[in-house]
């Protein structure tokens, strides 16, 4: 039985059509279906046509992990009211895009896995029980994602530029990539960012470069991201008996910031008996795996 898993986090949103085996016989991306952040006639475009850029027959069940299909009832709703009208016939089953993650990076055993893209959360699986922390969203939560990170290091900018910090390169890159003339231009520049998560998040690339140049503002901002990470999983760590804790690290900022940030985790992590591995598989996989047992 063919599948299609999608993976829709906070930036983009992943197609995968699979055979019986788990073989990915076709692949598409679009940008994202976060139904919080995006318009809903354009979610509704996206996953149609992801959907038919895989399966132009319409032939298979969709297993989707999508953003913002959690706890709250409403926003659950909204969402299978989306892709009801998305899939059109097709039959589909709903999960968070962390829960796919989940599946996916653990492959059936016991552990945690680390999510940071747009946003972060921890989820552990123990016995087929599920656990979370984090996952709060940007404006109560979400330390050590992409926005967070951003955030942070515009904060840095404005201290800089009043000199309750040494100016240091990344004062010069914010200047540089965002044409500011005037140091007071970043209150109306980053007010535009700001209104739309992704795209703030997107500026965290900015900080890395600063990172890798080995500027201390910027190599700070991720130790301070690595650590509030590492207390993600900290707090899940109490629930495990074993001594010796997988932790997978999934999502945009692991994916490309590794340097700075892993390292530093790994360090973090160890009081906790936790230890970093590779993820067996990724998301998308992981809806694969979920729309399988279903059928078992």
């Amino acid at each position: 039985m063919k599948l299609i898993g999608i993976d829709g986090g906070g930036t983009s949103t992943r197609f995968s059509l699979f055979d019986e085996n788990g073989n990915v016989l076709q692949a598409a991306r679009e940008e994202s279906v976060h139904i919080l952040t995006q318009d809903r006639d354009d979610c509704i475009r996206r996953l149609r046509n992801g959907i038919t850029a895989v399966d132009p027959a319409s032939e298979c069940m969709v297993i989707g992990g999508l953003a913002g299909y959690g706890q709250q009832e409403e926003v659950r709703r909204e969402i299978e009211e989306v892709c009801r009208t998305a899939f059109g016939n097709r039959k589909f089953h709903l999960y968070s895009d962390v829960d796919i993650a989940v599946s996916g990076a653990l492959n059936g055993e016991d552990g945690i896995v680390l999510i940071a893209g747009t946003g972060s959360i921890a989820e552990a699986e123990i016995d087929g029980k599920m656990y979370r922390c984090g996952g709060w969203g940007y404006q109560l939560g979400d330390e050590g994602s992409g926005f967070w990170i951003a955030d942070k290091m515009f904060h840095a900018f404005v201290k800089e530029a009043d000199g309750r910090m040494e100016k240091t390169e990344l004062y010069s890159l914010i200047m540089n990539r965002l044409n500011l003339v005037h140091d007071y231009d970043i209150i109306t520049g980053y007010m535009k960012i700001r209104e739309d998560r992704a795209r703030t998040a997107e500026y965290a690339s900015l900080c890395y470069e600063a990172a890798m140049h080995n500027d201390p503002a910027a190599k700070m901002i991720f130790h301070e991201a690595a650590a509030e990470l590492a207390q993600l999983a900290g707090a899940l760590s109490m629930h495990f008996e074993s001594n010796e804790i997988k932790v997978c690290c999934m999502g945009g900022i692991f994916e490309h910031m590794k340097e700075p940030l892993l390292p530093e985790l790994q360090k973090l992590l160890k009081p906790y008996g936790c230890v970093l591995q590779e993820s067996a598989h990724n998301a998308e996989y992981g809806a694969y795996l979920l729309g399988r047992r279903m059928h078992e």
